[in-house]
């Protein structure tokens, strides 16, 4: 089925607003997951305005997450919640909210005085 504009930009306008493709697609006239992620493979600007507004619905679960963890009243259950959002956003916005891990090399220098045999001079 070929969908028009506009459907690919209410697409996007959901999932910008947080909303998970399963809650798109059974949505009355939106477009399967298969679609969603043969448009989001495509490499055309459907392509890169789907993955902003993925970008853009990670951070809006983010907030969402941290305003129903500070509002939980079970706070095992908020902290199962939000730790579920967080996971989710590592793998959606990974540069943003992955875990970073970094190597630092430290190098040291010493300054060494040779004599002038050592120095072959």
């Amino acid at each position: 089925m070929t969908y028009p504009q506009s459907t690919i930009d209410k697409v996007c306008e959901l999932l910008a607003q947080g909303l998970a493709i399963l809650d798109i697609e059974e949505m009355e006239g939106m477009p399967n997951r298969s679609t969603i992620c043969r448009w989001e493979d495509a490499g055309d600007e459907n392509a890169a305005s789907i993955a902003r507004a993925r970008l853009a619905g990670s951070d809006a679960r983010v907030e969402a997450a941290v305003r129903r963890a500070q509002t939980a009243t079970d706070a095992g259950l908020g902290r199962l919640a939000f730790d579920a959002e967080r996971w989710y956003a590592s793998k959606v916005n990974s540069k943003r909210y992955g875990d970073k891990t970094e190597t630092i090399a430290t190098v040291r220098h010493e300054l060494v005085q040779l004599t002038p045999d050592e120095a072959n001079l």
